[in-house]
């Protein structure tokens, strides 16, 4: 890997070179904290809705916004199990409890299912309608199936 004088190094496993810029401008650094302080409200809203549910929850998607949200109420609630679509995260388990793949939840019709993920939650839901799941289905954004 050719890296330049003064290039900055992430290490990996094997190195991986990366950008390092930081911005002095006010406006730059105005819109980074603005959008910090937009994503904390969203995990906010999300940490309130959650913590509205009763009773178990499955939850959908294993990636980056469940391990925020677990941080908070998520990691409060009592969750049967987690789904995913990727086969790569089948028969391993988080928090103890089992992932499986979607088309598992049609042996748990009662506990809603918490979609855990904003960029793909109408897919996710339009998915799990296919599939013949009749869970009521709770979108992180507050809507519902």
């Amino acid at each position: 890997v050719h890296v330049a004088e003064g290039d900055k190094i992430l290490d990996f496993g094997k190195p991986y070179p990366a950008i390092w810029q930081v911005w002095e401008k006010s406006n730059h650094l105005d819109a980074i904290k603005e959008s910090i302080q937009a994503s904390q409200l969203i995990m906010d809203a999300a940490d309130k809705q959650i913590a509205a549910i009763d009773g178990p929850v499955i939850i959908w998607g294993v990636g980056q916004l469940t391990m925020k949200l677990l941080g908070g109420a998520l990691g409060r609630k009592e969750i049967d199990l987690f789904l995913d679509s990727n086969p790569i995260h089948h028969g391993k388990r988080l928090l103890g409890k089992r992932i499986l793949p979607p088309e598992s939840a049609r042996e748990f019709p009662y506990p809603p299912i918490l979609i855990a993920s904003m960029l793909h939650e109408k897919a996710v839901a339009k998915r799990a309608k296919e599939i013949g799941l009749t869970n009521r289905l709770i979108m992180i954004g507050g809507g519902q199936f």
